[in-house]
């Protein structure tokens, strides 16, 4: 079963967020998705709204031409609508009725009630006469939505995945036209020595803690992402940042964890590309670099460790 929720979603707020849990409830997260989709009677939209709907699902589709017949050539079985009033209703229904004839597609309504009755145009109006509206919105979301455009590339993955080969292979020729960094290089240079003990044994699997004074407060001391001027060309590889804003993203959006929240602050407006291989190619790149499957099993295990709040470990 996979369900298409549609909508302009400009900007996507609380009353969206609703609709879209109850169709996770019914049908799983990982068959919901979220299809933007340009209405022509309304502005488009100055921003990316794919990255912005990214800290919602990975589960994001861009739709250009009929809902009915991208639903139908993609498979999906199930429309989810909602409505917040009557006039709400008689068009929905009607569309609903359109969609099942050109694409064969059925709807499901889930409707909206008390303080989810919203209207992205009513935030815009808002927002264009200077007006709070982060309550209104997810708050990762908001903050993706009011900064436009992400700065920048955070590629990650894990250890001997072939990263750092993809790029060198992506950068051939177009060296003029992108920047690329290893944070995670620099990083190592910058480390001041007192941190550098402390680092090896979390790298070496003999500590499971999150530790800020090491990374967190390294970043932020040096600023290593403000010194390399970043710009909407600029591809940054690192495993250790990449793969914790990933865990943070997702332990945010699980318990709304105080500690990733604010981590994530300074951090969300990059757009995150997640390089992953299969076993079987990683396994021939780990032995070619000549390194132990316990090392690597480590390493693993350390970038999945959650964050911490006062040096206790976040299940």
């Amino acid at each position: 079963m996979k369900v298409l929720y549609t909508g302009s979603f400009n900007p996507f707020h609380n009353g969206h967020l609703k609709i879209y849990e109850q169709a996770c409830a019914v049908f799983g997260a990982k068959n919901v998705y979220l299809g933007l989709a340009q209405n022509p009677k309304k502005p488009k939209p100055d921003i990316d709204l794919k990255w912005v709907l990214h800290t919602i699902t990975p589960n994001v589709v861009v739709i250009d031409g009929l809902v009915a017949e991208y639903a139908r050539d993609n498979g999906f079985n199930l429309f989810v609508r909602s409505f917040r009033n009557s006039t709400d209703f008689e068009y929905e229904t009607s569309m609903a009725k359109w969609n099942k004839r050109i694409g064969n597609v059925d709807t499901i309504f889930f409707p909206c009630t008390g303080d989810d009755i919203l209207s992205s145009s009513v935030l815009r109006d808002l927002m264009s006469y200077g007006k709070d509206i982060t309550q209104y919105m997810p708050f990762l979301t908001y903050t993706r939505y009011m900064q436009k455009q992400p700065i920048g590339a955070l590629f990650t993955g894990r250890i001997a995945s072939g990263k750092s080969t993809y790029l060198q292979s992506f950068n051939t020729g177009i060296s003029s036209i992108f920047k690329f960094y290893d944070l995670d290089k620099v990083a190592k240079e910058k480390i001041p020595e007192q941190n550098r003990n402390m680092v090896k044994q979390a790298i070496d699997g003999m500590s499971r803690f999150f530790y800020e004074d090491a990374i967190l407060d390294l970043i932020h001391t040096y600023d290593l992402l403000e010194d390399i001027k970043i710009d909407e060309y600029t591809y940054i590889e690192s495993s250790a940042l990449g793969m914790y804003m990933v865990t943070a993203l997702k332990h945010y959006n699980e318990t709304g964890c105080l500690a990733c929240k604010n981590f994530l602050i300074s951090r969300i407006r990059f757009k995150i590309i997640e390089y992953i291989v299969s076993e079987k190619v990683r396994g021939k790149r780990i032995r070619s670099r000549n390194l132990s499957t316990e090392y690597t099993d480590k390493i693993d295990f350390f970038y999945r460790t959650p964050f911490v709040s006062d040096g206790q470990r976040l299940e």
